[in-house]
């Protein structure tokens, strides 16, 4: 994906009509514009306290059906597991190989489903992160990790385009 792809799922993203159906649009929009076979999205709960997922896109939904309800059970709070750290540093945190992650708490499914990298995209408003997109990948390229930098540094005006639409 590149500034262009960015601009004009940018505009797309103007025109759902609420925050669900704008993420998971955004979702998908990355996922196959970068041949990412799964995405999955993260939103604080009510108080706050945990990340919780709220959902994934696939191109293959039923051969992912496994890992996304494994990963449906768990929450994770500020600092805890990839998700929490991405919520805390609200920063990008990109793995290219989980295996090797002391904190990536669902490496063994994960690998048995063949997603053995990952990138972490915390959506920014104001400098607060509203939710987290995790996209995995069966090996991390060098143009997936720019196209990761990329996403991050439009991470802010995205998530305004999302609250936005709440």
């Amino acid at each position: 994906m590149n500034i262009q792809g960015i601009e004009s799922v940018s505009s797309k993203l103007k025109e759902w009509g609420n925050f669900n159906s704008g993420i998971l649009f955004l979702v998908k929009a990355i996922c196959t514009t970068n041949e990412w076979p799964y995405g999955e999205i993260w939103k604080a709960d009510k108080n706050n306290e945990f990340m919780i997922w709220s959902g994934f896109w696939s191109r293959n939904e039923y051969y992912f059906e496994r890992f996304s309800k494994f990963s449906s059970f768990h929450k994770f709070a500020k600092g805890l597991g990839l998700i929490g750290r991405t919520w805390k540093q609200g920063n990008l945190i990109l793995l290219e190989d989980i295996s090797k992650s002391k904190f990536f708490m669902r490496k063994e499914i994960a690998k048995v489903e063949g997603l053995n990298s990952v990138s972490c995209l915390p959506l920014l408003d104001n400098g607060k992160v509203i939710c987290i997109l995790s996209f995995f990948l069966n090996k991390m390229s060098l143009d997936d990790i720019e196209c990761a930098k990329m996403l991050f540094s439009r991470s802010e005006s995205l998530g305004k385009i999302l609250t936005g639409i709440s």
